[in-house]
């Protein structure tokens, strides 16, 4: 019997080792359940908050990284239609030859092409302005009346806006619909304006040889303008309110990791010390057992 306690202390001793062995390597106080149970469970709630925020950042991070690409092209269109305007001035000009406007006209055709060429835009591997959409093309452009030019533009993406979970409350609008009659944030189409049709009207007023002499080839271009305008600044709205979020999710994911450290780093001098402690606890428990082997029937009858 006392043997067999003698071997139940050393090896209790020497797992008691082994532990404290283990902590020093992980440099961590609490790896397992048996490490300390309260603590343990607390670790496990920290860590699942931890992956949570961790993975709203993912979100936000892309999220911005799209937005960007979203306003990157928007301000590109802002600048095309500022320069169909500069040319829809230049063609009121009543002296203007008709090859002139002729001439004019071809560079429009360009500048609708490359309009479309916008709506098109992917960022990691999804067209931005296909709404729900994103795996379709947005918009396919077909020549109709076969005079080698582009004169149909047939809206292929989905209605709605993508949205990111950015928080455990909030959520945040990812990518817009190229064409939505029912709503006005929609880029190129909505129920008041086509920005295709007006630069397609436009070309071919031009490649007619037509003088621009009204105002309202000029006021529609302008209208265009503004609206990609307003619907960029309802863009920087969504980048702002990312910009918000991310600093609040960084915040609450440092909190998270300092909190998670705090509670499961190991104290390496009092980790020493235990250590140094359980090795004699574990030492005596050897020789108290090799004495005790010592006296054996063999001993006692010699």
């Amino acid at each position: 019997m006392s043997y067999q306690l003698l071997s139940s202390s050393v090896l209790g001793n020497q797992q008691s080792v082994y532990d404290a062995q283990q902590q020093i390597t992980s440099g961590k106080r609490v790896d397992r359940p048996e490490d300390d149970p309260v603590d343990f469970e607390r670790l496990a709630v920290l860590r699942d908050s931890l992956s949570a925020v961790q993975r709203y950042s993912r979100n936000i991070a892309q999220a911005q990284s799209e937005l960007s690409t979203v306003d990157s092209t928007m301000q590109q269109v802002g600048q095309l239609f500022q320069r169909a305007s500069e040319i829809a001035v230049q063609a009121s000009d009543g002296t203007k030859s008709v090859a002139e406007r002729r001439a004019m006209g071809e560079e429009v055709d360009a500048l609708f092409s490359e309009l479309l060429s916008m709506a098109n835009t992917k960022h990691d591997g999804h067209t931005i302005f296909s709404g729900l959409r994103g795996s379709a093309t947005s918009y396919e452009g077909t020549d109709a009346d076969g005079d080698g030019r582009l004169d149909t533009i047939t809206y292929q993406g989905g209605s709605g806006v993508r949205s990111v979970a950015v928080s455990g409350e909030g959520e945040v609008a990812v990518g817009l619909p190229g064409t939505d009659t029912s709503s006005p944030q929609a880029l190129f189409q909505t129920d008041t304006l086509d920005l295709f049709a007006t630069v397609k009207q436009f070309r071919d007023r031009l490649l007619n040889g037509d003088t621009i002499v009204d105002t309202d080839t000029i006021g529609q271009l302008q209208t265009c303008h503004e609206h990609v305008m307003g619907v960029l600044a309802m863009v920087g709205g969504r980048s702002e309110a990312l910009r918000i979020n991310s600093a609040a999710v960084s915040k609450r994911e440092t909190d998270l990791v300092t909190s998670k450290d705090d509670l499961e780093s190991l104290d390496v001098a009092q980790a020493m010390m235990t250590l140094t402690n359980k090795q004699q606890a574990y030492q005596a428990a050897l020789s108290a057992t090799a004495g005790l082997t010592k006296d054996t029937l063999i001993n006692w009858l010699r």
